[in-house]
């Protein structure tokens, strides 16, 4: 009898883990439907590109949005080249241009909070994302998350750090 009320209440436990998930991947439809759908659609959103973020990215010709993984490397080609193109990363976050002599191998940054140092390359920026606020000071490699953005200089990137969004437009690039 006991091993049965057991049994009960783990499927009862089941079935509430199962309402929880039908109602988070309903709140991700309505977050991912507010970001892309048109201001004319029905819910209305703001009209963006959703890309999906993955060790490799590229934007197109439209106005692109992708959302920052910690722990996740990344090389971003075609970011701010057409249009307004955006990386969330979210709130807390300050960003951090490194010095000409600066390297991530340097004691970078505050400890108390996170940032995301941008490097100017031949190629384009890199950013290295704290994902632990003092990774920027004598921590290892593997304590920040590097984004590189092909084709992008440093100078054409803004970074709202109220909403933690770096975007790039083709306006600022050209």
């Amino acid at each position: 009898m006991a091993a049965w009320e057991v049994t009960n209440g783990l499927v009862d436990d089941l079935a509430a883990l199962n309402g929880t998930l039908t109602d988070l991947k309903a709140d991700v439809t309505a977050a991912e439907d507010a970001i892309a759908n048109g201001a004319n659609a029905d819910p209305s959103g703001l009209g963006l590109n959703l890309v999906d973020y993955g060790e490799t990215v590229t934007f197109t010709s439209y106005d692109d949005v992708t959302v920052f993984e910690s722990e996740t490397d990344t090389t971003i080609s075609n970011f701010g080249t057409a249009g307004i193109d955006r990386l969330f990363f979210g709130e807390g976050y300050t960003f951090v241009e490194m010095g000409e002599d600066e390297t991530t191998a340097d004691a970078l940054g505050d400890v108390a909070i996170l940032e995301i140092f941008a490097d100017q390359t031949t190629t384009g920026v890199d950013l290295y994302v704290e994902n632990f606020a003092f990774a920027g000071n004598g921590s290892t490699p593997s304590d920040m998350t590097k984004v590189t953005l092909t084709g992008v200089d440093l100078d054409a990137l803004s970074f709202n750090i109220e909403a933690g969004i770096l975007s790039a437009s083709e306006d600022l690039i050209a």
